[in-house]
């Protein structure tokens, strides 16, 4: 059997959670191709001469992420008339759940239950019900979240989950996490007397001369004779640091030989075996009140989730909470019962991002529905996988503890023997052959066994693979979700990475296999993107570095990940390979300092699908090109030039569906305009700012306008409305918009105030509904318990308070749904916690 190289946990780590390093930094976009082709409501129709406007649907129960029912507000213009007849009708239908898109699309909507506001001649129910299922029906997958996040609750973690906490130490002076997963694994680097440690987290030699260990701290080495203590900065290299190879991987080393002098300070190097969680602070820490959140503080000169209430200390990783009184030595506990502090951090809080880990705030439980989401895999029964499956040495499996289910230990693929036969899960199906290196066929008859592998086994992950259905013709439809491919579960109502276990790598020689796990990288949850990020190994309280290379079975190449960065200063290079997903990434970017340019080339596959990003910057004329590609037919191409202090955009985007865009528009210090032109319309941003805070009004050519506004922290409040109004259904067709002076009900031929007399009709401004404020995250306190659409009839002058409730928790959920969603689709990133791998 061919040898395997070693593969590096954090490569594994990197590939799982989607990319190949850190993230690009933020960059200034005023507008995104994603955002412009994304589907929005309101949407126009016409069918047989009538105009029909569809306002967003308000989503009433979604039962498996797959049938869907909702009530809808419309507005029909017949042939001949000029105002439009306003109603509601209910909506159902099966469910497509596309997340790559952020939307949801509903293939053959039902009509039922059409009523007008007004008399109606019975024909125009007729022409709804055409209209309406006619074609297919797009919604944005964040509306959807945000409808159905009541139902989400915080029920404990799966049996056999960890939640003891991982070391944890608090550093206030630069330092350095060197994590050594297990026992050091040096391999031979060609042509030198050196080594490499593969299993470490940062760029690790040995001299096999005897002169000891070499760490790359990104332009500068430290040197000692033991790897656990003893690092100080290098006065000398050996002279086989000359010849190191001219891959790719070593490509930094090589920049740094012959040595160079540092202004900066020699950092503190914490050495680990298991996973550690680092806390670096700039100097003591620095705590600052948050408004308004019972007196809980931040620190506020680290990147590290960390605060303080009373005389606790709190730190938030990979999902969980733990808690200690004392900084230094601890000891850090579990927290079960999060106080109630936390859910008053306000929204444009610098530490916002955590509230998707606070149970019972509306970040949470949305956050939770995405990790729970379906993603379906349909291959035929009986074909083979697009891999081959390889060992180090002959295949050795070794029984899961509580099981009568054996894995293999030497690859890197995920193999189960169970009596007699193999089984393999590769991007989220289920293989079988009858030796382990097959031939494999794609099956539906998956023994109950494999799915009572404990959350204690590197395995666990595969029993989220479940055979959903077969048709006629042979094929089979497997379902999955994060917690297979990302490594992300639901527990307490939140979304946990990992399961809280570590996973001891396993060796052959100087072949290494580790497991991806919980702890030791930082991982913090981004609302932004709906994925774990991490901070990886901080050098700083605001910089890092990381490295690591491993091995990828589909090409039999080395993969690898070399990223650093520092304030504005980045760099990354690295191949991965996600064997669970079939991603691959291939990524370059390179910074010239003499001729102050950057280029970065950027391939992502899966299969037969691929995404080619191609960007060139010039510091020195403030000019950047942007080109991307995709195997689906889409293109795009954008120019950015800055002069002074504005920065002018062109930018073209052509959709894999045809559909063309050109935008254009000119930034200074954070204001300015853009307009977007395509074969959907026009748009029009204008954005001003004062006093650290920003507002950015919007006009689309059909009348529709709105407004974002950000403060201090990282998140926007948007708020929407279309050329005609913001319409919201409610009961046996009436039909209701929110102004500044509360609800409007649309009757006898006009808008007036829903309750005139005061009674139960509330301001969200000023109200105690289930949300609370507009958009706010307070948790129901029936959660669970959803109205539903009813047919009692509620007249004009008795309406009671639970039309009312269902109107605030419809709006507030269309606010929040709108505002991710648009977060998502312009890839805005939450700052303030590090960067997104």
């Amino acid at each position: 059997m061919p040898r395997v190289p070693a593969i590096a946990f954090t490569c594994l780590l990197s590939a799982f959670a989607g990319g190949a390093g850190a993230a690009n930094p933020a960059e200034s976009q005023p507008v995104t191709a994603a955002a412009a082709a994304a589907p929005t409501f309101p949407q126009q129709r016409t069918v047989d001469g009538h105009a029909l406007t569809l306002h967003a649907p308000q989503v009433r129960s979604w039962p498996g992420f797959e049938q869907f029912t909702a009530s809808i507000a419309f507005e029909l213009t017949p042939p001949g008339e000029t105002s439009p007849r306003y109603g509601t009708a209910t909506v159902t239908g099966q469910t497509v759940v596309d997340r790559a898109n952020r939307q949801i699309e509903v293939r053959s909507p039902r009509v039922s239950d059409v009523k007008f506001a007004t008399t109606a001649p019975t024909e125009l129910k007729t022409v709804i019900e055409r209209a309406v299922t006619r074609t297919s029906l797009k919604v944005p997958l964040d509306l959807f979240l945000a409808y159905v996040a009541d139902e989400v609750l915080a029920g404990p973690p799966p049996t056999g989950f960890n939640t003891a906490p991982p070391p944890i130490v608090v550093r206030s002076k630069p330092t350095l996490l060197l994590f050594v997963n297990g026992q050091p694994v040096p391999s031979p680097v060609p042509s030198t007397s050196l080594e490499v440690i593969v299993n470490a987290n940062w760029p690790t030699f040995r001299d096999s001369s005897g002169s000891g260990y070499y760490l790359l701290d990104r332009d500068r080495w430290l040197m000692s004779g033991q790897l656990d203590k003893g690092w100080k900065a290098a006065t000398s290299l050996p002279s086989s640091f000359t010849n190191l190879p001219a891959d790719p991987e070593f490509a930094d080393a090589r920049k740094a030989v012959p040595l160079q002098k540092s202004s900066r300070s020699v950092p503190q190097v914490l050495y680990a075996d298991r996973p550690t969680e680092l806390v670096v602070t700039d100097g003591k820490p620095a705590l600052e009140a948050i408004p308004g959140a019972g007196g809980l503080q931040w620190v506020k000169n680290t990147e590290s989730p960390l605060f303080k209430l009373g005389s606790n200390w709190y730190f938030l990783v990979a999902g969980r909470w733990f808690t200690a009184t004392n900084l230094d030595s601890g000891p850090w506990t579990f927290v079960k019962q999060l106080p109630e502090a936390f859910a008053a951090i306000p929204d444009d809080h610098a530490r916002a991002a955590v509230l998707a880990s606070v149970p019972g705030t509306i970040e949470a439980r949305m956050a939770a529905l995405e990790a729970s989401l379906p993603n379906k895999t349909r291959v035929k029964k009986g074909s083979a996988p697009t891999v081959e499956v390889t060992y180090a040495g002959e295949p050795k499996f070794e029984p899961i503890a509580g099981t009568t289910v054996a894995r293999a230990v030497n690859t890197g693929y995920d193999v189960l023997m169970y009596q007699n036969r193999y089984y393999l899960v590769y991007a989220a199906a289920w293989y079988v052959a009858d030796t382990p290196i097959g031939p494999w066929g794609a099956t539906a008859d998956v023994p109950a066994a494999l799915y009572s592998i404990p959350p204690s086994s590197p395995a666990y992950a595969l029993t989220d693979v479940k055979v959903a259905k077969t048709s006629d013709d042979d094929e089979i439809e497997y379902s999955s979700t994060d917690a297979y491919a990302a490594g992300v579960v639901v527990a307490m109502g939140v979304a946990y990475y990992g399961t809280g276990w570590y996973y001891p790598p396993y060796y052959y020689g100087s072949i290494y296999y580790p497991y991806w796990g919980s702890y030791g990288h930082g991982s913090w949850y981004n609302p932004a993107t709906g994925g774990y990020g991490s901070r990886s190994v901080w050098y700083g309280p605001y910089g890092g570095y990381s490295y690591s290379q491993g091995y990828n079975p589909r090409t039999g190449r080395y993969g690898y990940v070399e990223t650093a960065w520092d304030g504005d200063e980045w760099a990354s290079l690295g191949e991965t390979y996600n064997p669970r997903t079939g991603v691959g990434t291939k990524t370059e970017r390179y910074y010239d300092e003499d001729k102050n340019k950057m280029t970065t080339d950027r391939k992502v596959e899966r299969g037969d699908e691929w995404v080619k990003t191609e960007r060139k910057t010039d510091f020195d004329d403030g000019t950047q090109t942007i080109e991307r590609e995709t195997s689906q037919g889409g293109s795009s191409e954008v120019q950015r030039t800055r002069e002074g202090g504005s920065i002018s955009s062109e930018r073209t985007i052509t959709t894999g569906d045809g559909d063309q865009y050109t935008a254009s528009g000119e930034q200074s210090r954070g204001q300015g305009s853009t307009t977007v032109t395509g074969d959907q319309g026009s748009m029009t941003t204008e954005t001003r700012r004062n006093d650290g805070r920003s507002a950015t009004s919007i006009e689309g050519s059909g009348g529709g306008q709105g407004i974002s506004v950000s403060g201090q922290g990282p998140g926007r409040t948007t708020i929407a409305e279309s050329g005609s109004g913001d319409l919201y259904a409610g009961h046996n067709g009436n039909v209701y918009k929110k102004t500044d002076d509360g609800w409007q009900q649309y009757e006898n031929g006009g808008w007036s105030a829903a309750n005139p007399q005061g009674g139960q009709y509330r301001d969200l401004s000023n109200s105690d509904a289930p949300y609370g404020e507009t958009g706010s995250r307070k948790r129901p306190t029936d959660v669970g318990a959803r109205p539903q659409p009813t047919s009692s009839s509620y007249p004009s002058s008795s309406r009671d308070t639970r039309s009312a409730s269902q109107l605030d928790r419809d709006y507030a959920a269309r606010q929040r749904g709108n505002q991710q969603f648009q977060q998502r689709a312009g890839g805005m990133q939450r700052g303030g916690m590090g960067r997104r791998r």
